[in-house]
């Protein structure tokens, strides 16, 4: 015996599927953001830690351009979004739904839109601020790209001094650096003292963070 099954298919483009996203009635609001923080500022007084001001890219993580619908999946633990129709463009060849910021499975229905950060890309009108930084209280201020202190510019020496501090932290200590810096966390350990010493070299406010840890597990001096 045999059985024949018919099925009707419909080809949904990468704008169909965005419009499902952007129609959809679940949202990320700002209470969503206080919570994330609130999150972040707990982690940080399980290690001892003050809470410092969170890092916040304008910028997609996957096409490297501004953001322009602002999203990320339910299940990820973190401010920094991603852009929907890239994420979908990705997914539509990729097909792995991996979230391009933790790395962690972030699923088509669990996509949501940060209407948060929406708020604050529609208030930006300088395009050359592509990032900012975000208090407890979720007041944020612009990163300006151009850089004209001093302590903005790291140096030979410093340089050298920030990758022993990274190399001789441990692996919980540079996933808390990449979280602040909106980077994924997973990976083997020289992948993430590397994934931190991208950062530290462009972000003030990361190499003051490994300071801190620094200073913490070892205290102030010599390095161990």
């Amino acid at each position: 015996k045999y059985a024949l099954h018919i099925y009707l298919v419909e080809h949904l483009t990468v704008e169909k599927l965005c419009d499902k996203i952007i129609n959809k009635t679940g949202r990320f609001y700002r209470h969503d953001s206080v919570k994330l923080l609130s999150n972040a500022r707990a982690q940080d007084g399980d290690l001892g830690l003050e809470f410092s001001d969170q890092k916040l890219k304008l910028i997609c993580p996957i096409g490297q351009r501004p953001l322009k619908k602002p999203t990320r999946a339910t299940t990820c633990q973190h401010l920094q979004c991603f852009d929907l129709a890239n994420y979908i463009a990705l997914n539509e060849k990729s097909n792995k739904w991996m979230c391009p910021v933790c790395n962690k499975p972030a699923l088509f229905d669990d996509l949501q839109i940060d209407l948060y950060t929406e708020s604050i890309l529609n208030s930006i009108k300088n395009e050359k601020i592509t990032e900012i930084t975000i208090n407890a209280d979720l007041d944020w201020k612009p990163v300006m790209s151009i850089k004209t202190d001093d302590e903005s510019i790291m140096t030979n020496l410093s340089e050298e001094h920030y990758f022993l501090q990274l190399k001789s932290l441990p692996i919980n200590d540079l996933q808390l650096l990449l979280t602040y810096s909106g980077q994924s966390r997973t990976g083997k350990r020289h992948e993430l003292v590397e994934r931190c010493y991208s950062s530290i070299k462009s972000s003030k406010l990361i190499r003051d963070k490994l300071e801190e840890l620094y200073n913490k597990r070892f205290g102030q001096g010599d390095l161990p």
